[in-house]
């Protein structure tokens, strides 16, 4: 190490299931980088919004509900009850890993589909 050098610590807070905006999205742009959500429903989950083709730059949205995890529960559950792919919550939820092992209380990001699989047809 030089001696002029310093090394500095860093501590990040991820929010779950919360998202910037950046300059110039609009909800659909958000809904699409976070793996085809639905822009309705995350509109739905910021009532504050008033038009969704226009946000503010850095708005902080909430992306769905949280949910914790309870005794007994796998990913393959809580993706069949809230109707989407584990692969899915996976993608969302990274510290979970490629295993289906949760711990009670664990939380999970979750963007339940809001319309069945035919109504996408």
């Amino acid at each position: 190490q030089h001696p002029r050098e310093k090394i500095r610590c860093v501590e990040f807070e991820m929010r779950r299931c919360e998202a910037c905006a950046e300059a110039g999205q609009t909800l659909q742009h958000v809904a699409a980088h976070w793996f085809g959500a639905d822009w309705l429903q995350i509109w739905g989950s910021n009532p504050e919004i008033v038009n969704p083709d226009s946000l503010h730059d850095n708005v902080l949205l909430r992306l769905g509900p949280v949910y914790h995890v309870k005794p007994g529960d796998t990913l393959s559950r809580i993706a069949r009850r809230f109707g989407v792919a584990v692969t899915f919550l996976q993608r969302l939820n990274p510290e979970v890993g490629s295993g289906d092992v949760l711990h009670a209380g664990q939380p999970l990001c979750i963007l339940p589909r809001v319309c069945p699989p035919e109504a996408y047809a």
